[in-house]
């Protein structure tokens, strides 16, 4: 009840509000004014929002549709997934829309910028520097600011979406497991090469440092096992194949399908099945009857070799060919990627190099698979990330090099986010998990801001006050060091608690705030101590070029505007 009047309450509001605009507007005789606004801020909502929801449903879809396979073992996870699961369909919904809504309402508050682009018209003065007309600066540029913003902001939120969602469903972090594959044609060498790398995995990894191993299938033959081997040369005699040999023993054990039938709305496999009460022995699969194409009915025995045996409890293929798996869990001590170079340097290349039999193959899957496969993903995120906050301060500041002296920020928030890993791990055991090296890439998005105010404002002070560089510098150092300390220490007393409270699912992101606690504190002394050096070596210089450049084209404009005159008085004459 409470929340229906409120929803009321505020529709009555709004529809006041509205009434009272298009009562003023209509009085002082500009109702098309109202009528064009509101078209444009309904188009923009609508317009933006629904690439907002668009990118975020697109997103979850793509993230639930890759996600691994969660296994039986539980994790601290298992509580969190238990209790979303019931909800991913609300979820899929409510969080794009309110993504949607959120994006579209703040979209259409610029409506004045594009409306003002969509009619805009040329100035006729062209900009000495880069040649492009003022209206460009005046129109165009505020509404690019504003898609670029729009854009980024969609990218951070999605990729932070799809990493929850990887996360969540053991995609970073979820697994341990470490498989070595042993495949090959036959299973006697197999199961040999598979004890051999036992021996070693166990040497390397042993179970009393907390390691777990596990072969899968067994390395034992605890099966009992019949086989029948094919004579062909008796085949050919008779007139047998080894299909028809295959097929006659197949019908006198679980049956032979040779058709399927449908029966009213159900499809059913016509079986043809022998007397099953005729063997009541493994040796009597010897004694069962094969029909030649002449007719005769000899014995299996006259056409095939029958065995006793044992064989593996199990028959595992990959690729189509027979494989055991060895599946190795290192401790939590010991790091995942080191556990995979030691599996690979101790086991598998010394016996790559010793000689394997023919045929046999060693492979390192499973969790190794989806490391490499994850990496290489957060290093093209890296990559990426940087690309974009480049562009971004290119577009901002008009110019490519001033960019490249406040990214010099990110290796040093790269080298605090380092250092406040090794901290945490005095204190708590932490790996560089892929949660973890998301970290860095929220990094590259924040230190730059301490950098950016910096510039921004020794180019303020130098084109606006026209005061030196050295001046500006200093200057603005001055004036912007109190407010980047107060942005700093906000953000790392914020996260101090994420990094040093324990608490339920504390492991998952424990590693992550360590990173940017790290690379914010690290950042924020390090950038006062070399953008300030770096901006006096190349703000003068740039500085002064692009002044002269300026007064040469204002020389240029000014000589062809009196040579016109000249023109204009001799013509008369003429």
């Amino acid at each position: 009840m409470a929340i229906a009047l409120a929803v009321l309450f505020l529709i009555v509001m709004a529809a006041a509000q509205v009434w009272t605009e298009v009562s003023w507007y209509r009085q002082v005789g500009y109702t098309e004014v109202f009528t064009t606004q509101w078209v444009a801020r309904i188009a923009m909502f609508f317009g933006f929002g629904l690439v907002a929801a668009l990118a975020v449903w697109l997103t979850l879809w793509i993230a639930r549709r890759v996600r691994p396979a969660v296994s039986g073992k539980r994790t601290t996870l298992d509580q969190y997934r238990e209790q979303i699961r019931p909800l991913e369909k609300l979820v899929m919904v409510a969080l794009p829309a309110f993504v949607g809504l959120v994006a579209g309402l703040a979209m259409s508050g610029r409506w004045t910028e594009f409306l003002a682009w969509w009619n805009h018209e040329q100035f006729g003065v062209a900009d000495p520097q880069f040649g492009l007309d003022a209206s460009f600066y005046v129109f165009t540029l505020p509404v690019l600011q504003s898609l670029v913003g729009f854009v980024l902001t969609i990218a951070i939120l999605c990729t932070v979406l799809a990493a929850f969602v990887h996360l969540l469903y053991g995609g970073i972090g979820g697994g341990r497991k470490i498989e070595l594959d042993v495949s090959g044609p036959e299973l006697e060498p197999i199961l040999a090469t598979a004890l051999a790398a036992t021996g070693r995995i166990m040497k390397e990894f042993p179970r009393a440092q907390g390691n777990q191993f596990r072969p899968n299938p067994g390395l034992e033959l605890g099966a009992p096992e019949v086989r029948v081997l094919p004579d062909r040369i008796k085949l050919a005699d008779n007139g047998v194949t080894p299909v028809e040999l295959g097929e006659a023993i197949d019908t006198f054990n679980d049956g032979l399908r040779v058709v399927e039938v449908t029966v009213g709305d159900t499809r059913l496999d016509l079986m043809l099945k022998g007397p099953i009460d005729k063997i009541d022995a493994t040796q009597g699969v010897g004694n069962l009857p094969v029909v030649t194409h002449e007719g005769a009915i000899v014995p299996v025995s006259s056409l095939a070799t029958v065995e006793m045996t044992a064989g593996p409890t199990a028959i595992r293929h990959r690729e189509r060919q027979r494989t055991v798996t060895l599946e190795v869990v290192p401790s939590v001590e010991f790091p995942l990627e080191q556990a995979i170079e030691v599996l690979r340097e101790k086991v598998v290349e010394p016996m790559r190099e010793e000689g394997l039999p023919p045929g046999i193959g060693l492979r390192i899957t499973g969790t190794a698979d989806q490391l490499t496969e994850t990496w290489n993903h957060m290093v093209g995120d890296l990559i990426v990330a940087m690309i974009i906050v480049y562009l971004v301060m290119a577009i901002l500041f008009e110019s490519f090099i001033y960019p490249l002296v406040i990214m010099l920020a990110v290796p040093l928030a790269a080298a605090g986010g380092v250092a406040g890993l090794a901290v945490l791990n005095l204190l708590y055991f932490q790996p560089l998990d892929m949660l973890t090296l998301l970290g860095f890439v929220i990094l590259i998005g924040i230190v730059v801001n301490n950098a950016i105010l910096l510039v921004h404002q020794t180019l303020y002070h130098l084109r606006e006050d026209k005061m030196s560089p050295t001046d500006s510098i200093l200057e603005a150092t001055r004036n912007r060091i109190r407010p980047i300390f107060m942005s700093t220490l906000t953000s790392v007393f914020g996260m101090l608690p994420l990094v040093f409270f324990p608490g339920a699912g504390s492991e998952l992101y424990r590693g992550l705030g360590s990173v940017v606690v790290g690379g914010l504190s690290l950042s924020a002394v390090l950038t006062l101590l070399i953008v300030p050096p770096m901006l006096t070596l190349i703000v003068g210089p740039l500085e002064t070029r692009a002044l002269e450049r300026k007064a040469a084209m204002e020389a240029a404009a000014k000589a062809r505007r009196a040579a016109r005159g000249r023109r204009r008085k001799t013509a008369p004459a003429e």
